[in-house]
């Protein structure tokens, strides 16, 4: 068992995992894909729950219920009307639910006999092992099982299809449950919403289980109108309207905003970024393929449920917020200079801008409803062509994108064809070749630009020469036996217009060109520490 997190005063609650070997998880599918089939026969479960389903996911849920308090904000201000949403939190749900009455729904929506004596079976001497003995189980699905959640569903589905009030909605993601109430003013709003409740409270006491109103929290979601907080009644227990809850993972804001969730994400990324900056130095450490493993623990937390919460990618101050956690890990990927644009990290670490990333998530997500719809059948995934076309229509925003932005214009001009540096399928950054893809390194006009030196003319040149990327790369006198031994490996001069090209046409031309750039670089690393060094003793 696993102890469940618990606030102040409550007792402590565990979470029994159910470890099960592989002959009876291979029955059990079996036994979910007969039971699943016919109850899609008889009509399947109700739309609104999103939970153990193929198909849908918790994004649904949140947009769901996102869209229809949207939809009560939508109008005139006299036109207008109010919303709430109580989180409604079920106690002990998957522990307490009676077998009995699973066996009773299954009956009662009509499902094939032989499949209710199955199941019947299936649940029929079970017993828990403890310390302290041998125990009897009368209740509960298996958590850990192949089959639990849809018996879950079944059982749970009832709830979904009550008659309440008009204007309220029950959302659920297993036994996330949801309340959205619309009404046309305070009064009216708060009998919708606590007969609701009722009705959710008497069905879950004739079923054996129990709602924990301490838990329970309510929010209204009356965009920028400006009015007084409201209780609802559950259970005899009063339960404040607050400035936010947290459904899912994602936090719903009284104004319908999404400020406190993305301060939330990126302080939490922050925290993550600082933690495994630690572990990647720019010299030595991981390669960039796995720091990019790395990287996409950040995007999970800054993308989790972008989809419900996609104002906070498209209002600039706080997209700004989300590409500055992101450029964070990215330097770590790139190990490139602190200085280094956003883009410019992006296109290197081959990782498209984060609010690119959420609006491709938004498309998935409407293209696999309207799969759905079509179908009247979930998919277990977005097909392949929808998916396909997901990613044509990012790269081609990101590259249009790219081609417009006035920031890294010498990286632009090394690498114009985004699409062929992305897709180039072999070859990895590191902090030598990053400071000439980017121009910001050990480089005289770079680090007189950033006030380490006051002169940023070449050592080696004929004076007068300002030593930039350009010139240190393609053209000065001291790496010339470097670049002649790789071009005559590659058999062809190197170039600015050409370096890239060569690079991502096949691995040996990479190789050779990524050689020639570490060679100088590190001698120009080594160039810099010695002028850091005299001009300490100094």
């Amino acid at each position: 068992m696993i102890e469940k997190e618990r606030k102040e005063g409550e007792k402590v609650t565990y979470r029994p995992i159910c470890l099960l070997n592989g002959m009876g998880k291979l029955y059990e599918g079996m036994l979910a894909e007969r039971l699943r089939n016919d109850v899609r026969r008889l009509g399947d479960l109700a739309e609104t729950q999103y939970g153990f389903r193929a198909g849908r996911s918790m994004i649904d849920a949140m947009m769901d219920a996102r869209e229809y308090a949207r939809g009560a904000n939508v109008g005139t201000w006299g036109t207008r009307r109010f919303c709430v949403m109580v989180t409604v939190d079920v106690r002990n749900a998957f522990n307490t639910v009676s077998w009995r009455g699973i066996l009773d729904r299954l009956v009662s929506m009509g499902v094939e006999p032989y499949l209710v004596n199955v199941v019947r079976s299936y649940l029929s001497e079970r017993v828990v092992q403890t310390e302290m003995g041998e125990f009897e189980m009368t209740a509960g699905v298996p958590q850990g099982s192949v089959l639990g959640p849809l018996l879950w569903n079944i059982f749970y589905d009832e709830v979904f299809r009550m008659e309440v009030p008009d204007g309220v909605k029950l959302i659920g993601y297993a036994d996330d449950l949801a309340v959205i109430a619309i009404g046309k003013n305070e009064e009216d709003l708060r009998e919708r919403t606590e007969e609701a409740l009722r009705l959710v409270g008497a069905w879950m006491g004739d079923n054996g289980l129990s709602l924990a109103p301490e838990k329970s929290e309510a929010v209204l979601l009356v965009g920028r109108r400006t009015i007084r907080g409201m209780s609802v009644c559950m259970e005899g227990r009063a339960i404040e309207t607050r400035e936010a809850v947290r459904y899912l993972g994602v936090d719903f804001q009284r104004n319908l905003r999404v400020a406190e969730q993305v301060e939330r994400v990126v302080r939490k990324a922050k925290l993550v970024v600082g933690a495994l900056g630690r572990l990647l130095p720019n010299v030595g450490g991981p390669r960039a393929s796995k720091r990019r493993v790395l990287c996409s623990v950040v995007h999970g937390m800054l993308l989790y449920g972008a989809e419900a919460w996609i104002d906070g990618y498209r209002i600039q101050k706080y997209r700004q917020m989300l590409l500055g956690a992101q450029r964070n890990m990215l330097l770590r990927v790139c190990c490139a200079y602190r200085t280094v644009s956003g883009e410019a990290l992006c296109v290197l670490a081959g990782v498209p801008p984060l609010d690119l990333l959420a609006e491709e998530r938004l498309r998935e997500c409407k293209r696999r409803k309207d799969e759905r719809e079509r179908e009247r059948e979930a998919t277990s995934a977005p097909s392949a062509a929808c998916k396909r076309k997901t990613r044509e229509d990012l790269m081609r925003v990101w590259s249009e994108r790219w081609r417009q932005t006035e920031k890294a214009a010498w990286t632009r001009r090394l690498i114009p064809n985004l699409p062929e540096w992305i897709d180039r399928g072999h070859g990895e950054v590191n902090h030598y070749t990053s400071q000439v893809l980017t121009g910001h390194g050990s480089f005289g006009a770079y680090l007189k630009r950033i006030g380490k030196i006051e002169c940023a003319a070449c050592l080696y040149c004929e004076e007068g020469v300002e030593e930039d990327v350009e010139h240190a790369i393609f053209e000065c006198k001291r790496w010339a036996r470097v670049r002649e031994e790789c071009e005559e490996k590659l058999g062809k001069r190197v170039n600015v217009s050409n370096m890239i090209e060569t690079m991502v046409e096949n691995e040996e031309g990479w190789k050779e060109i990524d050689r020639m750039l570490v060679k100088i670089m590190k001698d120009k690393c080594e160039q810099e520490r010695e002028r850091e060094r005299e001009k300490e003793e100094t």
